[in-house]
């Protein structure tokens, strides 16, 4: 079986996901976050902007700054990547500057993205008489997909083995191939998109030179923010025969 058959076989189960084959290229360019995150916070921060912002605001501001960029990687191949933020809120009041940040996380709690707040430090500038909350977001995006949807499952070809030839005039061999199926979700519905999964894979046979599908283990992975992921190891076998 390949893995674009794989593929074709949970779309017909999750039309609307983004399932593709994980990539193992380094070279692969990731997702760009940035709009995505500049738009999330200035539509419920008008005044946002990147990278500067002015030493004297004369009203509430914030200004969004990547600070680093990180890619995760299971069995050599790039499953999410996540971009951190640094989001620098300044207001004249003390005030102000808490309802700024209450409103940041509402949009980081609400998002349709997996966003998380992962540190908060607060200070008051009085060279330009302003309170200032700077807030860190990660931004976890599936990889290989080209864009942020969620949930997501990502497939690949783990490994090939094969038993010795069954006969003796010509090359006739069992071959087992074993699969990787990661899914990532931000949406707390992991147990049902589980069962989506084992329910169209386990048993199923691509052909009549195949072996029914089965699952070898499925575990879940560290929880990145308020992205959930979960890994299948599933394997099937067929004859392979020489002309």
């Amino acid at each position: 079986m390949s893995v674009s058959n794989l593929i074709a076989k949970l779309k017909d189960t999750f039309p609307t996901f983004s399932i593709v084959e994980a990539g193992g290229d380094n070279t692969q360019p990731k997702l760009d976050t940035s709009h995505l995150m500049f738009s999330s916070v200035k539509t419920v921060i008008p005044e946002t902007e990147t990278f500067r912002l002015n030493d004297n605001p004369a009203s509430e501001s914030c200004v969004i700054n990547l600070v680093s960029s990180r890619p995760l990687e299971i069995d050599s191949r790039k499953i999410a990547h996540t971009d951190v933020y640094v989001t620098e809120l300044r207001a004249k009041s003390r005030d102000e500057s808490f309802a700024l940040v209450a409103t940041l996380k509402t949009m980081v709690e609400t998002s349709e993205f997996a966003l998380e707040l992962t540190d908060w430090l607060q200070d008051y500038d009085s060279s330009s008489e302003s309170f200032r909350q700077n807030i860190e977001v990660s931004f976890t995006v599936p990889a290989s997909s080209g864009d942020s949807k969620l949930p997501a499952i990502l497939v690949y070809e783990l490994d090939t083995s094969a038993s010795p030839s069954q006969s003796a005039s010509r090359t006739r061999q069992q071959l087992t191939k074993t699969y990787g199926v990661i899914v990532l979700t931000n949406q707390g519905n992991m147990s049902s998109i589980k069962a989506g999964i084992e329910n169209s894979l386990i048993g199923w046979c691509e052909s009549d030179n195949h072996s029914n599908m089965e699952l070898r283990k499925g575990n879940p992975l560290d929880i990145d923010g308020r992205l959930s992921m979960y890994r299948y190891v599933f394997e099937n076998s067929y004859t392979h025969k020489s002309n």
